[in-house]
Protein backbone atom coordinates (compact mmCIF):
# COMPACT_ATOMS: atom_id res chain seq x y z
CA UNK A 1 0.00 0.00 0.00
CA UNK A 2 3.01 2.38 0.59
CA UNK A 3 4.80 0.83 -2.53
CA UNK A 4 5.48 4.62 -3.59
CA UNK A 5 5.83 6.65 -0.39
CA UNK A 6 8.58 3.27 1.29
CA UNK A 7 10.07 0.62 -1.16
CA UNK A 8 10.50 2.80 -4.36
CA UNK A 9 12.39 5.49 -2.09
CA UNK A 10 15.01 2.41 -1.28
CA UNK A 11 15.73 1.67 -4.82
CA UNK A 12 19.13 2.37 -5.91
CA UNK A 13 19.53 4.49 -9.20
CA UNK A 14 19.89 0.65 -11.65
CA UNK A 15 16.93 -0.50 -9.83
CA UNK A 16 14.99 2.46 -10.18
CA UNK A 17 15.86 2.52 -13.61
CA UNK A 18 15.25 -1.19 -14.68
CA UNK A 19 11.37 -1.23 -13.02
CA UNK A 20 10.26 2.73 -14.43
CA UNK A 21 12.55 2.50 -17.64
CA UNK A 22 14.10 5.79 -16.89
CA UNK A 23 16.52 7.62 -15.32
CA UNK A 24 15.68 8.75 -11.60
CA UNK A 25 16.34 12.42 -12.43
CA UNK A 26 14.48 11.95 -16.15
CA UNK A 27 11.48 11.11 -13.85
CA UNK A 28 11.62 13.64 -11.18
CA UNK A 29 11.65 16.33 -14.35
CA UNK A 30 8.71 14.24 -15.46
CA UNK A 31 6.85 14.58 -12.60
CA UNK A 32 7.68 18.04 -11.87
CA UNK A 33 6.44 18.84 -15.27
CA UNK A 34 3.29 16.67 -15.28
CA UNK A 35 2.94 18.17 -11.39
CA UNK A 36 2.86 22.28 -13.03
CA UNK A 37 0.54 21.04 -15.81
CA UNK A 38 -3.30 21.18 -15.91
CA UNK A 39 -3.72 17.63 -16.46
CA UNK A 40 -2.85 16.81 -12.76
CA UNK A 41 -6.51 17.94 -10.65
CA UNK A 42 -5.27 20.61 -8.09
CA UNK A 43 -8.94 20.17 -6.12
CA UNK A 44 -11.27 17.13 -5.33
CA UNK A 45 -14.35 17.85 -3.74
CA UNK A 46 -14.26 14.13 -2.97
CA UNK A 47 -11.29 11.45 -1.96
CA UNK A 48 -7.84 13.12 -1.84
CA UNK A 49 -6.31 12.93 -5.41
CA UNK A 50 -3.22 10.87 -6.61
CA UNK A 51 -0.17 12.82 -6.25
CA UNK A 52 1.36 13.71 -9.12
CA UNK A 53 4.26 11.36 -8.23
CA UNK A 54 2.00 8.49 -7.99
CA UNK A 55 0.54 8.98 -11.29
CA UNK A 56 3.57 9.04 -13.27
CA UNK A 57 5.10 6.27 -11.76
CA UNK A 58 2.05 4.49 -11.91
CA UNK A 59 1.65 5.25 -15.44
CA UNK A 60 5.71 4.20 -16.43
CA UNK A 61 5.58 1.23 -14.58
CA UNK A 62 2.25 0.04 -16.55
CA UNK A 63 4.04 1.37 -19.87
CA UNK A 64 7.21 -0.59 -18.75
CA UNK A 65 5.99 -3.90 -17.85
CA UNK A 66 3.09 -6.44 -19.00
CA UNK A 67 1.58 -6.87 -15.64
CA UNK A 68 -2.22 -6.75 -15.68
CA UNK A 69 -3.70 -3.54 -15.39
CA UNK A 70 -5.11 -4.68 -12.19
CA UNK A 71 -1.61 -6.13 -10.45
CA UNK A 72 -0.31 -2.46 -11.29
CA UNK A 73 -3.34 -0.75 -9.75
CA UNK A 74 -2.82 -3.16 -6.46
CA UNK A 75 1.09 -2.80 -6.19
CA UNK A 76 -0.15 0.94 -6.29
CA UNK A 77 -2.31 0.90 -3.83
CA UNK A 78 -4.86 2.70 -5.91
CA UNK A 79 -8.60 1.88 -7.14
CA UNK A 80 -8.81 0.45 -10.79
CA UNK A 81 -11.56 3.30 -12.09
CA UNK A 82 -8.95 5.97 -10.63
CA UNK A 83 -5.91 4.46 -11.73
CA UNK A 84 -7.13 4.23 -15.34
CA UNK A 85 -7.92 8.42 -14.80
CA UNK A 86 -4.37 8.63 -13.80
CA UNK A 87 -3.20 6.62 -17.20
CA UNK A 88 -5.25 8.43 -19.12
CA UNK A 89 -4.28 12.32 -17.91
CA UNK A 90 -0.68 11.04 -18.05
CA UNK A 91 -1.11 9.92 -21.87
CA UNK A 92 -2.73 13.24 -23.04
CA UNK A 93 -0.01 15.56 -20.79
CA UNK A 94 2.55 13.20 -22.63
CA UNK A 95 0.62 14.09 -26.12
CA UNK A 96 0.98 17.92 -25.19
CA UNK A 97 4.78 17.88 -24.86
CA UNK A 98 5.21 15.46 -27.33
CA UNK A 99 6.31 17.72 -30.03
CA UNK A 100 8.65 19.52 -27.78
CA UNK A 101 10.68 16.58 -28.08
CA UNK A 102 10.35 14.21 -30.83
CA UNK A 103 11.66 16.94 -32.85
CA UNK A 104 12.24 17.22 -36.96
CA UNK A 105 15.73 18.69 -37.43
CA UNK A 106 16.74 22.23 -38.21
CA UNK A 107 19.13 22.84 -41.20
CA UNK A 108 22.53 22.48 -38.82
CA UNK A 109 21.31 19.76 -37.33
CA UNK A 110 20.05 17.91 -40.45
CA UNK A 111 24.30 19.01 -42.07
CA UNK A 112 25.63 17.30 -38.88
CA UNK A 113 23.61 14.27 -39.48
CA UNK A 114 24.27 14.35 -42.91
CA UNK A 115 28.36 14.31 -42.45
CA UNK A 116 27.46 11.69 -39.57
CA UNK A 117 25.64 9.12 -41.85
CA UNK A 118 28.74 10.02 -45.04
CA UNK A 119 31.44 8.68 -41.94
CA UNK A 120 29.66 5.79 -40.65
CA UNK A 121 26.67 4.77 -43.66
CA UNK A 122 28.39 5.73 -46.81
CA UNK A 123 25.22 7.74 -47.68
CA UNK A 124 26.17 11.18 -48.10
CA UNK A 125 23.05 13.77 -48.23
CA UNK A 126 21.25 10.89 -45.97
CA UNK A 127 19.18 12.15 -42.56
CA UNK A 128 17.68 9.28 -41.37
CA UNK A 129 16.30 5.68 -41.88
CA UNK A 130 12.53 5.64 -42.40
CA UNK A 131 10.67 2.52 -41.35
CA UNK A 132 7.30 0.87 -39.75
CA UNK A 133 6.27 -1.68 -37.04
CA UNK A 134 3.02 -3.66 -35.93
CA UNK A 135 2.12 -2.93 -32.40
CA UNK A 136 -0.54 -5.83 -31.35
CA UNK A 137 -4.22 -4.28 -30.07
CA UNK A 138 -6.69 -6.01 -29.02
CA UNK A 139 -9.80 -6.97 -31.68
CA UNK A 140 -11.76 -3.47 -32.21
CA UNK A 141 -15.35 -3.03 -31.84
CA UNK A 142 -15.62 -1.36 -35.71
CA UNK A 143 -13.65 -2.14 -39.01
CA UNK A 144 -12.44 -5.32 -37.38
CA UNK A 145 -10.19 -6.92 -40.63
CA UNK A 146 -9.11 -3.86 -41.63
CA UNK A 147 -6.70 -4.18 -38.67
CA UNK A 148 -5.47 -7.50 -38.92
CA UNK A 149 -1.81 -7.37 -40.76
CA UNK A 150 -0.15 -9.64 -42.84
CA UNK A 151 1.18 -12.08 -39.92
CA UNK A 152 -2.42 -12.52 -38.90
CA UNK A 153 -3.19 -10.76 -35.88
CA UNK A 154 -4.74 -6.49 -34.87
CA UNK A 155 -2.38 -3.87 -35.04
CA UNK A 156 -1.93 -0.73 -35.37
CA UNK A 157 1.31 0.84 -37.42
CA UNK A 158 3.90 2.99 -35.96
CA UNK A 159 6.38 4.63 -38.52
CA UNK A 160 9.48 6.05 -37.13
CA UNK A 161 11.68 8.18 -39.17
CA UNK A 162 15.32 7.39 -37.00
CA UNK A 163 18.65 9.19 -37.11
CA UNK A 164 22.38 7.81 -37.04
CA UNK A 165 21.87 7.72 -33.24
CA UNK A 166 18.59 5.97 -33.27
CA UNK A 167 16.71 8.83 -32.08
CA UNK A 168 13.22 9.28 -33.38
CA UNK A 169 12.55 12.41 -35.00
CA UNK A 170 9.49 11.60 -36.45
CA UNK A 171 6.33 9.66 -35.18
CA UNK A 172 3.17 8.69 -37.12
CA UNK A 173 0.69 6.55 -35.72
CA UNK A 174 -3.17 5.90 -35.53
CA UNK A 175 -3.27 3.82 -39.36
CA UNK A 176 -4.71 -0.53 -39.38
CA UNK A 177 -2.17 -2.87 -39.64
CA UNK A 178 -3.56 -4.26 -43.03
CA UNK A 179 -2.35 -1.13 -44.98
CA UNK A 180 1.07 -0.96 -46.84
CA UNK A 181 4.50 0.87 -45.59
CA UNK A 182 4.05 3.21 -49.04
CA UNK A 183 0.59 3.71 -48.31
CA UNK A 184 0.90 4.83 -44.46
CA UNK A 185 4.10 7.09 -45.57
CA UNK A 186 1.13 8.96 -47.82
CA UNK A 187 -0.83 9.36 -44.95
CA UNK A 188 1.46 11.13 -42.68
CA UNK A 189 1.72 14.28 -41.70
CA UNK A 190 5.41 14.24 -43.40
CA UNK A 191 4.49 13.38 -46.14
CA UNK A 192 2.12 15.87 -46.47
CA UNK A 193 4.47 18.58 -45.40
CA UNK A 194 7.14 17.67 -47.52
CA UNK A 195 4.67 17.92 -50.65
CA UNK A 196 3.66 21.15 -49.61
CA UNK A 197 6.82 22.62 -48.41
CA UNK A 198 9.92 20.64 -50.06
CA UNK A 199 12.40 22.89 -48.49
CA UNK A 200 11.17 21.02 -45.15
CA UNK A 201 14.16 18.17 -45.97
CA UNK A 202 15.82 20.09 -48.42
CA UNK A 203 19.19 18.58 -50.37
CA UNK A 204 18.79 15.52 -48.37
CA UNK A 205 16.80 12.51 -48.19
CA UNK A 206 15.72 9.26 -46.19
CA UNK A 207 16.60 5.76 -46.30
CA UNK A 208 14.14 2.94 -46.77
CA UNK A 209 13.11 -0.43 -47.84
CA UNK A 210 11.68 -2.06 -50.99
CA UNK A 211 8.40 -1.39 -48.90
CA UNK A 212 8.74 2.38 -50.41
CA UNK A 213 8.85 4.00 -53.77
CA UNK A 214 11.94 5.68 -54.57
CA UNK A 215 11.26 9.41 -54.46
CA UNK A 216 13.21 12.13 -54.31
CA UNK A 217 13.61 12.38 -50.77
CA UNK A 218 13.85 8.17 -50.10
CA UNK A 219 16.45 6.37 -51.38
CA UNK A 220 15.15 2.66 -51.54
CA UNK A 221 16.94 -0.39 -52.90
CA UNK A 222 17.24 -1.30 -57.08
CA UNK A 223 14.41 -3.99 -57.53
CA UNK A 224 15.91 -7.59 -57.01
CA UNK A 225 15.50 -8.63 -60.55
CA UNK A 226 18.05 -11.44 -62.30
CA UNK A 227 19.04 -8.03 -64.37
CA UNK A 228 21.05 -6.35 -61.78
CA UNK A 229 24.52 -5.31 -62.56
CA UNK A 230 27.13 -6.05 -59.44
CA UNK A 231 27.43 -2.55 -58.22
CA UNK A 232 23.36 -2.49 -57.52
CA UNK A 233 23.85 -6.08 -56.06
CA UNK A 234 26.38 -4.18 -53.44
CA UNK A 235 24.42 -1.34 -53.02
CA UNK A 236 21.18 -2.97 -51.90
CA UNK A 237 23.44 -5.40 -49.61
CA UNK A 238 25.05 -2.19 -47.87
CA UNK A 239 21.37 -0.25 -47.46
CA UNK A 240 19.98 -3.51 -45.79
CA UNK A 241 23.06 -3.61 -43.66
CA UNK A 242 22.71 -0.27 -42.54
CA UNK A 243 18.97 -0.15 -42.08
CA UNK A 244 19.24 -2.18 -39.09
CA UNK A 245 19.61 0.72 -37.50
CA UNK A 246 15.72 1.51 -37.53
CA UNK A 247 15.44 -1.96 -36.37
CA UNK A 248 17.38 -1.65 -33.31
CA UNK A 249 15.64 1.89 -32.40
CA UNK A 250 12.08 -0.58 -32.64
CA UNK A 251 13.68 -3.07 -30.90
CA UNK A 252 15.07 -0.53 -27.90
CA UNK A 253 11.39 1.31 -28.05
CA UNK A 254 9.41 -2.30 -27.37
CA UNK A 255 12.27 -3.56 -24.69
CA UNK A 256 11.87 -0.30 -22.56
CA UNK A 257 8.87 0.02 -22.58
CA UNK A 258 7.91 -3.79 -22.75
CA UNK A 259 3.75 -2.80 -22.78
CA UNK A 260 3.83 -1.92 -26.95
CA UNK A 261 4.81 -6.02 -27.31
CA UNK A 262 1.01 -6.07 -27.28
CA UNK A 263 -1.97 -4.13 -25.95
CA UNK A 264 -4.76 -5.48 -23.87
CA UNK A 265 -8.30 -4.35 -23.18
CA UNK A 266 -8.13 -1.39 -24.02
CA UNK A 267 -10.17 1.38 -26.45
CA UNK A 268 -8.71 2.01 -29.56
CA UNK A 269 -8.22 5.60 -29.20
CA UNK A 270 -6.15 4.44 -25.37
CA UNK A 271 -3.94 2.08 -27.77
CA UNK A 272 -3.23 5.12 -30.28
CA UNK A 273 -2.02 7.38 -27.42
CA UNK A 274 -0.19 4.84 -25.68
CA UNK A 275 1.60 4.37 -29.00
Amino acid sequence: MNYVEETVEKYDDRQFKGHFRLSRKTTTDLIDLFNQSDFNPKYSSGRPNVSAKKTVLFSLWYLGNRNSFREVSDRFGVAIGTAHGCLTRFLNFLMRIRDEHIVWPNEQQRLEISRMFTRNNGFPGAIGFIDGSHIEIPKPDKNQDSYINRKGYHSLLLQGVVDHNKKFIDVFCGEPGSLHDARLLRRSALYATISDNPDFIGEYYLLGDSAYSNLDWIVTPYPDTEFLSENQKIFNQRLSSKRVVVKNAFGLLKGRFRRLKGLENLKLDLCYQLI
